[in-house]
């Protein structure tokens, strides 16, 4: 179906996908694009801190070389197996979570319209939206997340859509329609 009959007809896009973790993780990564700029920085204020404070020691107490070199490489080497071994369990326990989920590998369909957003987890829960309920819309380049008022939001990756006319006009809705639209780098 063109854009332009969804447009006069006013009928709905559709989007439909089967909500796997991996759809989860993809939703996440969205969500917390931001959120990953300050764990580096985080790290390496850290990093610095740490060295700082054996540069400190070394200064004042006059720590040998030797010593000074090991905990140079030890400290960092520490916090990389300290963040590998927290993501590797964080994983684990993530994916466990998700397969007690009432929507974990369920078909999940949405229809998009200039009037409201319908979203419907097949046998588990459906709602209905209009634009104004919206706090925002982000698009990044694997798929949308509408954010809800309530701080909610629900995940659409880009495969999901029929065509790539059904995206480019999902996105028109969402700059027209949705308080603030935001385009993720």
């Amino acid at each position: 179906m063109s854009a332009w009959r969804h447009m006069l007809e006013n009928t709905p896009i559709i989007a439909s996908f089967r909500f796997t973790f991996d759809e989860l993780q993809m939703a996440e990564h969205a969500h917390n694009k931001q959120q990953k700029v300050m764990k580096i920085i985080v790290s390496g204020v850290l990093i610095l801190f740490a060295t700082g404070l054996i540069a400190g020691r070394y200064f004042s107490e006059g720590i040998p070389i030797n010593d000074l070199i090991v905990a140079a490489i030890l400290i960092p080497v520490l916090i990389f197996l300290f963040g590998f071994l927290y993501s590797f369990s964080d994983k684990y326990f993530r994916k466990k979570q998700f397969s007690l989920r009432g929507d974990s590998n369920k078909q999940v369909v949405i229809k998009i319209s200039q009037i409201e957003i319908e979203s419907e987890v097949i046998g588990v829960a459906a709602t209905k939206m209009n634009w104004s309920s919206l706090a925002q819309v982000s698009r990044s380049d694997k798929g949308f997340l509408f954010y809800t008022k309530l701080g909610t939001y629900i995940w659409i990756p880009q495969h999901a859509f029929q065509s790539k006319a059904d995206v480019d006009l999902v996105t028109k809705f969402s700059k027209q329609l949705a308080p603030k639209y935001i385009e993720q780098k």
